[in-house]
């Protein structure tokens, strides 16, 4: 399964035993759009509406604000967007000045 989030956290990990690794890659926008597109299912975990709808307007397809708890298996990828700013309250675009970070999340076992 294939995530889009704003966040991550160490509790989106189940744990394996010997441990779990999680691999963070710096990917461009149009890797995004790629992963999205080749996924047979994404779901939003992005848990801020302001956010969702900057990344619905930035990748031009819904992102809906969905506040769920997510654990990773080992065959999931997280793609992560980080902006680099707060968001003005009632944004649907990215502010001029602002910059999204994305990455691209794998758990490791």
């Amino acid at each position: 399964m294939l995530y889009i989030s704003n966040a991550f956290s160490p509790s989106m990990l189940t744990y394996a035993p010997g441990g779990t690794s999680v691999h963070f890659e710096p990917i461009s926008t149009g890797w995004v759009l790629s992963l999205l597109d080749e996924s047979e299912k994404t779901v939003s975990c992005v848990g801020h509406a302001n956010t969702a709808a900057v990344f619905s307007s930035l990748l031009e397809t819904d992102i809906p604000m969905n506040r769920i708890a997510v654990k990773l298996r080992s065959d999931d990828q997280m793609i992560i967007g980080t902006i680099d700013q707060r968001l003005p309250e009632g944004a649907t675009e990215l502010p001029e000045e602002a910059e999204i970070n994305w990455l691209l999340v794998e758990r490791e076992v």
